[in-house]
């Protein structure tokens, strides 16, 4: 076999594994969550983010195309996409924009209706190689800063099978926060 297709070593401890969750508060130098409110399963997650780039070359016709002098980043789409297979009522409540009310063991949300979009931090993390689990485990994490719930709540049942709350998150940009609306966390494991 050529060398150049054959797998590095390393690449092993570089693989990201399962299907990963979502929650509302981690603590990537620790690796702890820290009891969120909102821990759930998903399955099929997508992470995407796309940049927002604008030339500068539109002033003037005879320019070349996408020249990285003239060009300049302007921020970033980022999604979330994916189907949850638990869910609990904070989480619904996000995914509706709504209000939730709690009575003994019964929650009631009611989705949102007008004024401001509601948003949260959102944490979606995996394991990270081949040794996972405990304090010698890596991960993956993406966190999602100020997220709403552009796609909604589609859920779906099927015979034999768990049902499903397919779902998708958009970071969105405060006018106060000058930084991205995303941060990549990945630890190493204690090999």
């Amino acid at each position: 076999m050529n060398r150049l297709f054959q797998i590095p070593e390393q690449a092993y401890n570089e693989l990201t594994l399962g299907p990963g969750v979502i929650a509302s508060d981690f603590n990537p130098y620790t690796g702890v969550l820290n009891q969120p409110d909102i821990l759930a399963y998903a399955e099929d997650v997508s992470f995407s983010a796309e940049p927002i780039v604008s030339e500068m070359r539109n002033a003037a016709d005879n320019l070349p195309k996408n020249v990285p002098d003239l060009m300049r980043l302007d921020g970033w789409n980022a999604a979330l996409k994916g189907r949850f297979i638990s869910v609990n009522p904070p989480l619904m409540n996000i995914m509706l924009m709504g209000s939730l009310q709690s009575s003994g063991q019964v929650s009631k949300i009611a989705p949102g209706r007008s004024g401001a979009v509601s948003s949260k931090d959102l944490w979606f993390i995996c394991d990270y190689s081949c040794v996972f689990g405990g304090a010698e485990g890596g991960f993956f994490a993406v966190k999602l800063k100020n997220t709403f719930s552009s796609g909604g709540i589609r859920l779906g049942s099927k015979d034999s099978g768990l049902m499903g709350f397919d779902f998708c998150f958009t970071a969105g940009q405060l006018l106060t926060d000058g930084n991205a609306c995303f941060e990549v966390y990945i630890k190493n494991p204690n090999t």
